[in-house]
């Protein structure tokens, strides 16, 4: 495994465990697979020679409640790594025809930009926001 994707996957690791209030040796014993074991996978600079198996990247992911492949996403919010909405997501991309995968990424490019030009309000106003009254001078 290359030295970025060591990182990527130590730090949707690390996220995910404090997420879930999840310590290493909880984790471990969930999994199966060592402290020891989950030391180094959260650690990828202290001994640039370990990988972690395969084996053992299914057992965390599947002690996490997520796919192996979610662990390697880049740049994403844990929410999003650990949504089981994603793995829905690439299911319904992987079944559509190329004319289908052009508007699911079509909507999600004009999301993104609406995203952009709508602040996004605060939990406290969602949803509790009062109409506005024309007043008369």
């Amino acid at each position: 495994m290359e030295a970025a994707t060591k990182k990527v996957f130590a730090q949707n690791l690390a996220s995910l465990m404090a997420s879930r209030n999840m310590s290493q040796s909880a984790l471990a014993q969930k999994s199966g697979v060592s402290q020891r074991t989950i030391s180094n996978m959260l650690n990828p600079d202290y001994d640039p020679r370990y990988s972690p198996t395969l084996n053992n990247i299914e057992k965390v992911a599947d002690a996490l409640g997520i796919s192996p492949w979610q662990l390697l996403i880049e740049a994403v919010p844990t929410e999003v790594i650990a949504s089981r909405d994603i793995e829905k997501l690439v299911h319904i991309f992987s079944t559509v025809s190329e004319e289908g995968r052009d508007a699911i990424l079509s909507v999600g490019k004009r999301e993104v930009r609406y995203q952009k030009m709508v602040p996004p309000q605060s939990d406290t106003t969602k949803g509790n926001q009062e109409p506005e009254t024309k007043r008369n001078p």
